[in-house]
């Protein structure tokens, strides 16, 4: 922990020097690398609050997809999942902007992981196919095991609330 401490005080130095010569470079990667360095930590508030500093700053939309992913993955485990789910949106409208297959699925797997906890199996198993579908397209067979399972694991929540309600509905 040490090792980030020394580099989160680098960093939080690199961004006052940033403001005083009103360097915006200098200042989107210092933002950057505080977030980064936060995220680590597993303080997830404190990367939240300096990446969402860093949105204006975007130059391109792959840049964009990468940081609202990040921003997202903060608020997954943080359990705001619906902020999560937002953010995972945003990641996918940028990387589908960009043609970036990579941030595409990840952006996917992102927003149906939120929705796996909002409860939303239906909008969660139509994004992990969608991860699906184009890791399939990449023929990147470790990530297509890893997302078959998680599509398997929710279809089987689909299928036991289905059982639940039938029973319930059949009691009255």
């Amino acid at each position: 922990m040490g090792n980030l401490d020394a580099a989160l005080s680098e960093h939080k130095e690199d961004l006052n020097i940033s403001n005083t010569i009103k360097s915006e470079e200098g200042k989107a990667r210092a933002l950057d690398n505080i977030g980064r360095t936060y995220a680590r930590k597993s303080d997830y508030s404190e990367a939240v609050k300096y990446w969402e500093q860093r949105i204006p700053m975007h130059k391109t939309v792959l840049e964009a997809a990468w940081l609202y992913h990040e921003l997202g993955r903060c608020c997954l485990e943080l359990g705001k999942f619906q902020e999560a789910s937002n953010y995972g949106e945003q990641s996918l409208d940028s990387a589908t902007q960009a043609s970036d297959d990579n941030w595409q699925i990840n952006s996917s797997v992102l927003i149906a992981q939120a929705e796996v906890k909002l409860s939303n199996d239906e909008k969660a198993l139509e994004n992990f196919n969608r991860a699906l579908d184009i890791a399939k397209i990449l023929d990147d067979k470790a990530v297509q095991d890893a997302i078959t399972k998680a599509v398997q694991d929710v279809n089987y929540r689909i299928a036991e609330n289905l059982s639940a309600q039938n029973s319930t509905s059949q009691e009255t």
